[in-house]
C-alpha cells in the first residue's frame, strides 16, 4: 500500500534534500517552532486570498506554506530538537493548515459547503486513524495508504490552479472530490493494516 506519489526511499531523499537548508536555518537561529508558526501565519493568508477570489497569488503563497512546513521537520533534525513534541505541534499544525485552505475555498465560494465540509473530514480521518492505531491499537508506524498529505495538497494545488484559468469547468470541485475519496481509502487502508496487525499479535 505505498504512496500514489511518495514512496518511504522518496522521503527520505526529500528529506537529505532538505538536510542542508535545515543546517542553514539552525545556523541563523531559526528554530523549528517558530517555521511551523510560520506556515500556519501562511496558511491563513492563503484563506484570505482564496476568499477574496486572488487564487494564483493564494496558490503561491501556499506553496510557501507547504515549504516551511516541510522544512521546520528539517531544521528540528538539523538542529537536534526533533523530539515527540514537536511532532504532534507539526501535525497540529498541518490540520490547522488544511482547515485555513478550506475555509478560504468555501468562504470564496470556489466549492459548495457541503465539499468543504466532507473534504475536511475526510483529510483529517487518516490522520486520525494513524494516531490512534499507533496510540491504541499499538501499531510502530501506520504512515500507510495511497495519499500521504503531499498527495492531497498536489491535487488542492492543481485544482486551485486550473479554477483561476477555466472556473466554468469547475477543477477545485473534481479536485477536493478526488481528494475526499483518496483520504477515505486511505483511512480505511490504516485501518484494515491496524487490525491486521492487531491479529497478528494475538495469534
Amino acid at each position: 500500500m505505498g504512496r500514489l506519489l511518495l514512496s518511504r526511499r522518496g522521503r527520505a531523499g526529500y528529506e537529505a534534500l532538505f538536510g542542508r537548508a535545515g543546517r542553514w536555518c539552525s545556523v541563523v537561529g531559526l528554530t523549528p517552532a517558530a517555521l511551523t508558526g510560520a506556515s500556519v501565519v501562511a496558511a491563513g493568508g492563503t484563506a484570505f486570498l482564496l476568499a477574496t477570489d486572488r487564487l494564483l497569488w493564494a496558490l503561491a503563497l501556499g506553496a510557501f506554506s507547504a515549504f516551511l512546513d516541510m522544512l521546520d521537520g528539517a531544521t528540528a533534525r538539523a538542529s537536534g530538537r526533533a523530539n515527540g513534541f514537536g511532532t504532534l505541534l507539526d501535525r497540529v499544525a498541518d490540520r490547522t493548515s488544511e482547515a485555513l485552505f478550506l475555509l478560504g475555498f468555501v468562504l470564496g465560494g470556489h466549492v459548495p459547503p457541503w465539499l468543504g465540509l466532507v473534504t475536511l473530514f475526510a483529510l483529517w480521518s487518516p490522520s486520525y486513524v494513524r494516531a490512534l492505531a499507533e496510540s491504541v491499537a499499538g501499531m510502530a508506524d501506520c504512515e500507510i495508504g495511497w495519499a500521504g498529505r503531499l498527495e492531497k495538497m498536489v491535487l488542492l494545488g492543481l485544482g486551485t490552479l486550473l479554477q483561476a484559468l477555466w472556473p466554468r469547468f469547475d477543477p477545485l470541485a473534481w479536485a477536493m472530490g478526488a481528494v475526499a475519496v483518496l483520504s477515505a481509502v486511505t483511512a480505511i487502508q490504516r485501518l484494515v493494516a491496524a487490525r491486521r496487525e492487531s491479529g497478528a499479535r494475538r495469534s
